[in-house]
């Protein structure tokens, strides 16, 4: 009889808490997975910027992006260019990263179609 009355708190199933606890835990972590996932959807001009100006800006002066013929011609060459210039620079950027900075320039500069 002790036994059994041990096996239960207040009603609860005692041998069921671990169970509970890691659904607890798993509907957790779906949350913060569904935030983050919102949470890059779009580009961040302003980090872009950021990176921009850090890592870009001591050679790329804003007149080199207002030349006479100028290079990109659309977005994705954009992200090209941004890449390479990335890859030259040693940058471990993110797939985000990069999009961030493309998003930035696109807005400050070029101003290209959305996809």
């Amino acid at each position: 009889m002790m036994k059994s009355a041990m096996a239960r708190v207040f009603g609860v199933d005692l041998k069921a808490v671990p169970y509970c606890i890691g659904v607890a835990l798993l509907l957790a972590g779906m949350q913060v997975a569904t935030a983050l996932a919102a949470d890059t959807g779009a580009p961040d001009a302003a980090r872009g910027q950021r990176l921009y100006e850090q890592h870009c800006g001591a050679c790329h002066t804003p007149g080199i992006h207002y030349r006479r013929d100028t290079l990109p011609v659309s977005r994705d060459e954009l992200v090209t260019l941004v890449d390479l210039f990335r890859r030259q620079a040693g940058l471990a950027w993110t797939p985000e990263e990069i999009n961030d900075v493309v998003e930035y320039l696109n807005r400050t500069r070029y101003r290209f179609p959305p996809k």
